[in-house]
């Protein structure tokens, strides 16, 4: 059902007053990659990322919990599609990619963009004078910057290789019933450590600063969610977080 429109778009995040510098700079980058195509690093990252995906899939297979297994099946069968095992999911996505080139990838971006219909959409917590004033198209000198290529800088290698010597555990304590082990270091950070056969080949990691939801303020809702979001985007303090997802998703030796 509604399978008489195909779409592609591109989308930025920001705040309310940078709208339109966002706006301009995915144009920007749209423009630059329609006209250059992708550099090897890019397409080498985006390569990595979907084998990596694929094969976490394909390592986890045995232990998918109930509930994704009926969501993915039921997903598949609304699209018409046909439900596949991850192990030939992988098999067969590493050698499709095997055959695709980036300039493969900038021709298919070109025919996706070979429409004269754009739709520009802008929401978010706009003042009133920014919903009221009408949005122009990109002015004549917008349209004539010359999108210059790419640069094709080095990957920077990982700052992160050596770690410390291991800390001291000052307690340690077997809690047999949880099947956890509670370790505290002479520096005060606490581990709880369990052993589990969820999920193969995986290691979650949590970690809670001081007491956690505990003692976030009443009436601010929202700075959980909000400190999360820009944990996970603020890097390291030797890597940005641009910088980081090349390392991240290299296949494991």
């Amino acid at each position: 059902m509604f399978k008489f429109v195909e779409n592609n778009g591109i989308e930025a995040k920001c705040k309310p007053e940078q709208w339109k510098a966002a706006l301009s700079l995915i144009e920007q980058e749209l423009r630059r990659a329609l006209l250059h195509g992708f550099t090897k690093a890019e397409f080498s990252e985006a390569t990595a990322s979907l084998i990596k995906g694929v094969s976490l899939r394909a390592e986890q297979k045995e232990t998918r919990k109930n509930s994704e297994l009926s969501d993915a099946f039921v997903r598949v069968l609304g699209g018409e599609q046909v439900f596949t095992d991850p192990i030939d999911d992988q098999q067969r996505v590493a050698g499709d990619l095997a055959a695709i080139t980036a300039e493969d990838c900038h021709a298919a971006l070109k025919k996706s963009w070979n429409a004269p219909d754009v739709q520009v959409f802008v929401g978010g917590n706009l003042s009133s004078t920014m919903r009221r004033k009408p949005f122009s198209p990109p002015s004549g000198r917008a349209r004539r910057w010359r999108s210059p290529r790419r640069s094709r800088r080095p990957r920077a290698s990982f700052a992160y290789t050596e770690l410390r010597r291991a800390g001291q555990d000052r307690e340690r304590e077997d809690v047999k019933d949880l099947e956890i082990t509670e370790a505290t270091f002479a520096n005060g950070v606490r581990v709880n450590f369990k052993k589990t056969d969820l999920r193969e080949d995986s290691v979650r990691i949590l970690a809670n600063f001081g007491g956690g939801r505990l003692e976030a303020p009443a009436d601010k809702p929202g700075l959980i969610p909000y400190a999360q979001s820009v944990f996970a985007l603020a890097g390291l303090e030797k890597h940005s977080v641009d910088e980081l997802r090349p390392h991240l998703r290299q296949p494991r030796r």
